[in-house]
């Protein structure tokens, strides 16, 4: 029951397992919801709420990668996108609209694509952040995505 609950939860409820290609969209997709869920609450909860969520997805993935036995990082582990989304709009009120050459777009379309952008290309140091062992490697990596997503969104919405 144990491994189940881990793969489910690693997995984005499953769906990390039946999405062929780029199943990290899916991971991102969840925490852009889980993101607007938690948009109206005081900064604190939400800094607290995605602290707790960190913990928990860097435990589930460290987990998840033993029982899939894939290699590091497998691809149906989607956990570390929903919590690497988290850092990037926790920040934000997502509900706002941005205008970016002559079109308004939600915020959080922008953080999603940005932070896919990031989550992707691996710019230094996140390819070197994967590489440590189990979860700290498969969520961190997220996070730093994350953190560029929030640095490249301030530069935007302050020009």
């Amino acid at each position: 029951m144990k491994e189940f609950l881990i793969k489910f939860f690693a997995s984005g409820f499953g769906f990390g397992f039946y999405i062929p290609f780029i199943p990290g969209a899916w991971g991102i997709l969840l925490g852009t919801i889980l993101s607007i869920l938690i948009n109206n609450w005081p900064i604190f909860l939400k800094i607290l709420f995605t602290f707790g969520f960190l913990i928990l997805a860097i435990y589930i993935s460290g987990e998840a990668e033993k029982f899939i036995a894939k290699g590091k990082d497998p691809h149906c582990i989607v956990i570390d996108e929903t919590a690497g989304i988290l850092i990037a709009s926790i920040w934000f009120d997502i509900y706002s609209r941005i205008n970016l050459f002559a079109i308004t777009i939600p915020l959080f379309v922008v953080i999603y694509f940005l932070f896919a952008l990031f989550d992707s290309i691996k710019i230094i140091p996140i390819k070197e952040i994967a590489k440590l062992p189990g979860g700290w490697g498969i969520v961190l990596d997220d996070v730093v995505a994350g953190l560029y997503t929030i640095i490249i969104l301030l530069i935007i919405l302050n020009f």
